[in-house]
């Protein structure tokens, strides 16, 4: 995934998924919050022999692109200038390390809770 920039744009996007092919790199995704660096918002490729084809990018509503990664098997959706990742059968966005992080504290808070209700219910 390259995230837009004015050097990354000035880099050559063309160049840089000829490299990518060439390394055997099987998807090339770009994300432009703006879409004026690499004019698109979202665009993904997939590499078949030894070139890329354009993945199809759908329009779900305004300010919102989605494109399927049949590599990763998730879909990749620029939402208002937010990139996010979704599970393709539920469509439900794939948590980040920090919402998993805080899941976590949050179920050891609870297991602590329920461990001292037991324990106080047993000495009751």
């Amino acid at each position: 995934m390259e995230v837009a920039s004015p050097i990354t744009a000035d880099n050559g996007t063309i160049t840089r998924r000829d490299e990518y092919a060439t390394l055997g790199i099987r998807e090339h995704w770009r994300f432009d919050s703006t879409g004026t660096d690499y004019g698109q918002k979202l665009a993904g490729d997939t590499l078949e022999r030894d070139s890329y084809r354009s993945l199809e990018i759908t329009g779900i509503a305004p300010d919102i692109l989605q494109g399927y990664s049949p590599v990763l098997n998730l879909l990749i959706r620029w939402d208002h200038g937010q990139l996010e990742c979704l599970d393709p059968a539920t469509e439900a966005p794939i948590p980040s390390w920090d919402d998993a992080d805080t899941r976590l504290r949050e179920l050891e808070d609870e297991n602590r809770r329920l461990r001292q209700q037991l324990e106080d219910a047993n000495n009751g």
